[in-house]
């Protein structure tokens, strides 16, 4: 009876943890109710540190820290601001609000993956489908810098490379994952997440890292999964900063400005060249376009460039289509997406407006049946 409450919920927030409470927690520490329950605990625990900012910045704080995430502890804040002492800092507990947001994350992303997961027959049948296979996937937004203190950035969230990552993982895959910018709703369950092994994380937020990581990793790898939100250009960066004034001289609130841009390389494309016939490319295309039939051409057209193996479409929109007549978002920074599947041999499939989470399952079926392709043409013959 004395782990009952362990045994009961499905997820533990705890609210104002103490410098002391993190240490503790890291030593196992079984001397209080909350202690005795955690060690007991086997679904996700989150904290939301609050303390000193001369406490949190400490050595011994961020080792414990850093151990914590290390067993997947996810961590909620702390933000920088007046603590309860007065002091000015990174340790300000972080907003009710905030924190409800991430919690529900994951605790809904948990219960996803163990409920959709656990029972699916797909994974029951092959959780081992991706064993040995080598798969290079790039997610999250490409920044580059305009000046000193601006930056040209693409949307992403960073949920759909994160769920597809975390899919495939669950298939037996090793990762090597190029991580772009991701929204703070979803950086701290990827940097639990990415603590398992077979997951080798690279920076690939800038046009030049991501040239270097693709560089170091793309000849190795079975397949290359183009899931970013990569730019197509930036801007020749300026000395220091943008003078305001020189640029909207006079009382004007419009003014012309001569930029100068240079085009990015494109790397899916870059890939799909120059790939062996045992390397596979899947490439994402974000389309805008309001009719269908436009979208398709236009996604199909990129994808028959690129010699994509697959191709997953999604669209940027708002589109009314539930049964009630509300309107669903759908794209980068939406928790679904309205989206297609594009093959080699032009046959499309339409996936509907699902979660990422469903999405990425479906686009992990996909991607085992290219491998199962694979293998069937290697296979030696019967006869």
């Amino acid at each position: 009876e004395h782990i009952e409450f362990a045994r009961r919920f499905k997820a533990v927030l705890v609210y104002g943890a103490t410098a002391q409470f993190m240490a503790s927690y890291r030593a196992g520490m079984a001397h209080d109710f909350l202690h005795t329950q955690l060690l007991a605990f086997e679904g996700p625990v989150c904290l939301m540190p609050a303390m000193n900012p001369s406490m949190w910045s400490h050595a011994a704080t961020q080792e414990n820290l850093k151990v914590l995430k290390s067993r997947n502890v996810h961590f909620f804040g702390p933000v920088t601001g007046e603590v309860a002492c007065g002091e000015y800092g990174e340790g300000k507990l972080i907003s009710d609000a905030d924190a409800l947001e991430l919690f529900s994350g994951v605790v809904n992303s948990s219960e996803v993956m163990e409920n959709t997961f656990a029972s699916s027959e797909f994974v029951k049948k092959s959780n081992a489908a991706l064993a040995g296979k080598k798969i290079l996937l790039s997610m999250g937004a490409m920044e580059s810098k305009i000046d000193d203190v601006r930056v040209l950035k693409n949307q992403s969230s960073g949920e759909m490379g994160l769920r597809l990552a975390q899919t495939l993982h669950n298939l037996g895959a090793d990762l090597t994952i190029m991580k772009g910018m991701m929204s703070s709703k979803f950086e701290a369950d990827f940097d639990s997440w990415a603590q398992m092994e077979k997951v080798i994380v690279e920076n690939s937020s800038t046009p030049e890292s991501y040239r270097l990581s693709f560089q170091n990793h793309s000849s190795q790898t079975d397949m290359f999964i183009s899931a970013a939100a990569v730019l197509d250009f930036e801007f020749s960066q300026v000395d220091g900063k943008l003078d305001k004034q020189e640029i909207f001289k006079g009382d004007e609130t419009e003014a012309l400005h001569t930029w100068k841009l240079k085009k990015l390389e494109d790397f899916s494309k870059n890939f799909g060249a120059t790939k062996r016939p045992d390397q596979f490319l899947v490439s994402f295309s974000a389309e805008a376009e309001e009719q269908t039939a436009n979208l398709l051409r236009r996604a199909q057209s990129k994808a028959m460039e690129k010699d994509a193996d697959l191709a997953f479409v999604n669209r940027v929109s708002v589109a009314s289509s539930t049964s009630d007549g509300a309107t669903l978002e759908s794209g980068p920074n939406a928790r679904q997406s309205e989206a297609w599947i594009l093959k080699c041999d032009l046959s499309q499939k339409y996936l509907g407006i699902q979660t990422k989470t469903e999405l990425a399952q479906i686009l992990s079926e996909e991607i085992v049946s290219l491998f199962d392709s694979l293998s069937a043409k290697r296979a030696p013959s019967s006869i």
